[in-house]
Formats: C-alpha cells, sequence, structure tokens
C-alpha cells in the first residue's frame, strides 16, 4: 500500500467515524449525498472554481460582503465572498463544529480552510476573482 492509498483509507475512514456520529446523534443531513461528496475537489484551482465549488458543497455555504465605497479608487466595486462551514443541525448532543466538518470531507480542509474568501473586483464591465487566506 502506497504513502496515498494509506492516507485515502485514513481520511475515508475518519469520514465514516464522523458520518456514524451524526447519523447516532440524530443529525439531520443526506448520508449518500454527504458520501459522494467526500472526494470531491473543485474542477480547476482557479477562483471561479473555487467559487463554484463551495456554492454547490452541501456542507459549505458562501456569504457575500460588499465592501464600502471610499475604500478602493471610483469605479470600481468591490466585494468578499466567505466561504464557511455549513453545518448540519442535530436533534440531540453538542453542536457539530467546523472541525467535523473539515474532519468528513478532507478536499475542504485542503481548497477551503478557515480564513478562504474570493476577493471579486468590478471595473469597467470585468470581474475579477482572486483568492486569499
Amino acid at each position: 500500500m502506497t504513502t496515498n492509498e494509506s492516507t485515502s483509507t485514513t481520511l475515508n475512514a475518519l469520514s465514516k467515524n464522523v458520518f456514524d456520529e451524526w447519523d447516532w446523534t440524530y443529525t439531520t443531513y443526506k448520508r449518500r449525498e454527504a458520501e459522494d461528496w467526500v472526494d470531491k475537489a473543485p474542477s480547476s484551482e482557479t477562483a471561479e472554481a473555487l467559487l463554484h465549488w463551495a456554492k454547490d458543497h452541501p456542507f459549505l455555504r458562501v456569504v457575500n460582503s460588499v465592501v464600502p465605497p471610499g475604500i478602493f479608487p471610483e469605479g470600481v466595486a468591490v466585494s468578499l465572498n466567505d466561504i464557511q462551514t455549513n453545518a448540519p443541525r442535530r436533534k440531540r448532543g453538542p453542536r457539530i463544529i467546523d472541525d467535523d466538518i473539515y474532519d468528513a470531507f478532507p478536499q475542504v480542509r485542503i481548497y477551503a480552510p478557515r480564513g478562504c474568501c474570493v476577493l471579486q473586483l468590478q471595473s469597467g464591465g470585468t470581474t475579477t476573482l482572486k483568492t486569499i487566506v
């Protein structure tokens, strides 16, 4: 067994353990859908692909915040798209913390660490996206 296979097996076991705990505590989520997302990553490493992947991921949410005028030059509209974990609700036991999401979905840990944002700049009819952490 190679190191990558061993790591993948460990992560899949960790994902399974998290999902088993969620089932035991009557967490409201779709296990089949969650299992499908365990190894899904953005289609490329561009900011556009990351933002699209985060919006589609059932355990992530994107919060858009507009930067007030006057901070950037006139005619430039700027917004921050903050990528956050979106934990399912639990009927008993402690609330689910973002570490559970990072444990269950290794690609989230890689591509959407805490503080990951996509900066959106609009100027002169063009839109530019940049990933910042």
